[in-house]
């Protein structure tokens, strides 16, 4: 949002800054999002569901895991100092 004198009303985090704050955040819950998964994975495996139900549940969860195991890794090389 801007002013009659065209500057910026609401001051703006530099992009280092957001970047380090969105960095700070996304690799805890990356990781414990995974561990949920893996968690419940073991919970529905264990379960006996039978095949359809467990596709159901466990196939989406499964899914999630390898997405977060990918987001970690994307995350950890466009971080890492070269």
């Amino acid at each position: 949002m801007t002013d009659n004198h065209g500057t910026d009303v609401l001051p703006t985090l530099p992009a280092t800054a957001a970047a380090g704050t969105r960095g700070r955040l996304i690799r805890p819950l990356l990781w414990l999002v995974l561990v949920l998964c893996l968690a419940s994975d073991v919970v529905i495996s264990s379960a006996h569901l039978g095949l359809h139900r467990g596709l159901l549940i466990d196939l989406p969860v499964g899914v999630l895991g390898v997405a977060c195991i990918v987001g970690l890794v994307v995350h950890h090389y466009r971080s890492r100092q070269h």
